[in-house]
């Protein structure tokens, strides 16, 4: 990729409000990155960390792009749910969805490789009916110069090799808890089937999905900004097509503000707020 354009993305990504953190070796990896070739990009974090949430917002600007979720790749556990009696019966006796063996590992990075040679694939179909059953090269899914594959277990060690680039979402904890039950409500689940749930994924959490943070490119925490979402997807895809970005600056910045200048900003009273808009927009 030409240097310029790979250095507007750096700059892109480290004035963003919702960016955490980026890896050192990005820029090199943009630099010597052939786009005519196909590129994996995972998209990994924990449950209800804004991961579809992000793949929705890129659809929007690269809508031929390949999406690919790795929740179709859980392993049937249709036998742990008929012996403990429930789903989270199964989880209390100590089975770790979020493990590597809870998952089609194996499948998954067959299913990478084709993908990233071109190859379209059928992918297993992980039925959300309650039932845990999983139907083998169920879903058809086409290759693409870009493929975008969000899930928990992209980083883990068995696939993550095959990743061109990696995004991890950091996510509050008063954020996820609200996006988990709205989530498992609209599954039908009561509040105390979802409390033991996420107590017992936040467990899951900590051995399995945290440490992998640190093998992504770029770390990201939504907040729940879907403005400061938008801009960033649209300002670095808008780069890649050799577009010309506008910088955000402060004044619409402090339009949609997020994090520590949200709370700074809505501190002020409206009349202070509309002189201070006032004075930016005049220089």
């Amino acid at each position: 990729m030409d240097y310029n354009k790979v250095q507007t993305i750096i700059d892109i990504l480290q004035n963003s409000l919702i960016v955490e953190a980026v890896r050192p070796t990005l820029k090199d990896k943009l630099l010597s990155a052939d786009l005519s070739e196909p590129k994996l990009i995972a998209i990994s974090g924990e449950s209800a960390s804004g991961k579809s949430a992000l793949m929705n917002t890129i659809k929007q600007y690269l809508p031929n792009a390949t999406y690919l979720s790795t929740d179709n790749y859980f392993k049937d556990f249709s036998d742990g749910i008929a012996l403990h009696g429930s789903f989270d019966a199964m989880l209390a006796a100590g089975y770790a969805m979020q493990a590597p063996y809870s998952i089609h590992l194996d499948i998954l990075r067959q299913n990478l490789l084709d993908l990233k040679n071109g190859k379209d694939v059928k992918i297993p179909h992980h039925l959300l009916d309650g039932s845990g059953k999983t139907i083998l090269n169920a879903i058809p899914v086409k290759s693409s110069k870009i493929v975008f594959v969000d899930g928990f277990c992209t980083l883990y060690d068995e696939v993550r090799d095959l990743f061109d680039f990696a995004i991890y979402l950091e996510v509050e904890s008063s954020v996820q808890k609200k996006a988990f039950f709205e989530l498992s409500a609209d599954r039908k689940a009561t509040e105390e089937q979802t409390k033991r749930i996420f107590k017992i994924l936040s467990v899951s959490s900590e051995i399995y999905i945290k440490p992998t943070k640190e093998f992504a490119d770029v770390v990201l925490n939504l907040l729940n900004d879907e403005p400061q979402q938008s801009v960033l997807v649209k300002d670095v895809i808008s780069c890649l097509s050799g577009h010309q970005v506008q910088a955000e600056t402060l004044t619409q910045k402090l339009i949609h503000p997020s994090g520590d200048l949200a709370l700074l900003w809505h501190s002020l009273s409206p009349t202070l707020q509309k002189e201070i808009l006032k004075e930016l927009d005049g220089k």
